[in-house]
C-alpha cells in the first residue's frame, strides 16, 4: 500500500519518503493500470510533505474531482487552510467534508479523518467564540471515540475538558 505509506510520510513532513514510495508504486503499477486519481494523488501527497499549503488547497480540490472521493482531498484542503491561518475557510471546508458522502470503496476517510475533523472543528469554533457549534463537534467526537484505544483517550479527555469549559461558560 505505497500510497498509504506515503500518506503517513506526507503527514510527517518526509518528502523524500513520499517520493521513494511513488517510485516503488510507479514500478509496481503499469501505466495502463493506474487509476484516474494516480498522478493527482501523488502530487497532493508531495505538496503535503513539503508543506506547500496553497498547492494542497488546489490539489485537494483536484483530487476530489478525479477520485470521486468528496471527502479525501477536501480534508487535506481544510487542513491547509488551517495551516495558512484561514480559519473561516478551514471551517467551511471541514464542515462540507464531514457531511460529504464517501462513495469510493478504497477510501478509509471515515476511520482516518472524520474524527480529527470533528475535533478540529470544535477547536476552531471554540476559538471563534461559537460555543454551540464547538459543543456540538466536541460532543460528536467524544461519542464517536468513547471506546477508542487507550493511546487515543488523551484526545477524548481533552475534548471532554473543552466540553466542560464551554458548558461552564453558559
Amino acid at each position: 500500500p505505497y500510497d498509504d505509506l506515503a500518506g503517513i510520510a506526507a503527514q510527517n513532513g518526509l518528502p523524500a519518503d513520499v517520493r521513494r514510495y511513488r517510485e516503488l508504486a510507479d514500478r509496481a503499477t503499469p501505466v495502463d493500470r493506474r487509476p484516474a486519481w494516480y498522478a493527482t494523488g501523488w502530487n497532493l501527497l508531495d505538496a503535503i510533505a513539503t508543506r506547500r499549503w496553497n498547492d494542497v488547497v488546489t490539489g485537494g480540490k483536484s483530487f476530489a474531482e478525479v477520485s470521486k472521493c468528496h471527502a479525501c482531498g477536501p480534508y487535506s484542503a481544510a487542513l491547509a487552510h488551517d495551516r495558512l491561518g484561514q480559519s473561516d475557510s478551514a471551517i467551511a471546508v471541514f464542515e462540507r467534508t464531514i457531511d460529504a458522502p464517501t462513495i469510493v470503496p478504497w477510501s478509509d476517510y471515515d476511520a482516518r479523518y472524520y474524527p480529527t475533523a470533528l475535533f478540529r472543528l470544535g477547536q476552531l469554533h471554540q476559538a471563534k467564540g461559537n460555543r454551540t457549534k464547538a459543543l456540538d463537534y466536541f460532543t460528536r467526537f467524544t461519542a464517536l471515540w468513547k471506546d477508542a484505544d487507550a493511546d487515543l483517550q488523551p484526545m477524548v479527555k481533552e475534548a471532554k475538558r473543552f466540553i466542560a469549559e464551554l458548558t461552564a461558560e453558559r
